[in-house]
């Protein structure tokens, strides 16, 4: 990975194999990947730019920062459970800077 985030990133869970019922917002991928990390949801956060990505924070007890990557997607986000916005490319890598990611 690019600038060394790679140290940061752990076990990464997709979709389950032909279960569209198991993608967000159910928490199916975010549970499976706090159990894989062997952590509670209130040592995780979730990055989003989606409804469903902070509705399955809300779900799950998993800080969610909304990614707002469009006009009017700060409502959005923070409507559906968003804990924090961020917005546009500055905004992600002030977040990623305060959360310590770059080596």
């Amino acid at each position: 990975m690019k600038r060394g985030i790679r140290v940061a990133v752990g076990p990464i869970v997709g979709r389950a194999r032909a279960r569209p019922d198991l993608m967000k917002p159910h928490p199916w991928s975010v549970m499976s990947a706090l159990d894989k990390l062997g952590e509670p949801a209130s040592a995780a956060v979730l990055v989003g730019d989606s409804r469903t990505d902070m509705e399955v924070s809300v779900a799950t007890g998993v800080l969610g920062i909304g990614f707002a990557n469009k006009q009017g997607k700060s409502e959005v986000l923070r409507s559906a459970g968003a804990a924090v916005i961020v917005a546009g490319p500055d905004g992600m890598a002030l977040l990623v800077d305060a959360m310590g990611l770059i080596h």
